[in-house]
């Protein structure tokens, strides 16, 4: 394989995309809205568990980002709210989200954080929507002139074989035989010609 050109990522001109662009900001804007109002009903609601019950909600913090806590009802949100979480999910697997998967999501929720705290030093762009969509804004804004040189690439690919090697496989045919005799030919015939669905019916294997 030989690169003829090199052609950069370049944006469509907004005369061209005007109105999927306009779909898409105000789709991003409203979900920002109704993110913060759902946040602000939350704040105020007053929680309340019945007397003599065995259930408690405490939603502690579970992370502080600068003056952000982040707290346990978000975590447990993200964890089980998610499709990869609602497949797998049965009973006494409990342990094993804990211990496998509920660290990974925090640390998402972590990153996602600093990067919506981050995305509000950039003077140069504007984002809005969700915290995680401008969070994912700003992280592509921050990488966006970002390259690889063919080096890169090929130490890449040396130190990630793993992941672009196709694993073994193997296509298997069984065929019966009524007598040790029929099989032993078939085989004979099969190494001498190559031929297995005709080598199987002539020697009436099935």
């Amino acid at each position: 394989v030989s690169v003829e050109e090199f052609i950069p990522a370049a944006p469509e001109a907004l005369e061209a995309i005007k109105d999927k662009v306009q779909t898409d900001a105000l789709d991003a804007k409203k979900a920002g809205v109704l993110e913060q109002a759902y946040k602000d009903l939350r704040t105020k609601a007053q929680v309340s568990i019945p007397e003599g019950s065995t259930l408690t909600f405490d939603d502690v913090a579970v992370a502080k980002v600068g003056d952000t806590e982040i707290k346990r009802s978000e975590l447990a949100q993200a964890v089980y709210f998610s499709p990869q979480i609602q497949q797998s999910l049965s009973p006494g697997l409990e342990q094993i989200v804990t211990s496998l998967f509920k660290p990974s999501y925090l640390e998402q929720l972590i990153d996602n954080e600093v990067a919506y705290q981050g995305s509000k030093d950039i003077t140069d762009a504007t984002f809005f929507g969700t915290k995680g969509l401008v969070a994912q804004q700003a992280k592509q804004f921050v990488s966006r002139d970002a390259f690889a040189t063919p080096e890169e690439i090929q130490k890449y690919y040396d130190d990630n074989l793993a992941r672009y090697t196709d694993p073994a496989s193997a296509v298997v045919n069984r065929i019966n035989f009524e007598t040790q005799e029929a099989a032993s030919k078939f085989r004979e015939a099969m190494l001498a010609s190559g031929e297995l669905q005709a080598t199987a019916e002539a020697n009436a294997g099935i």
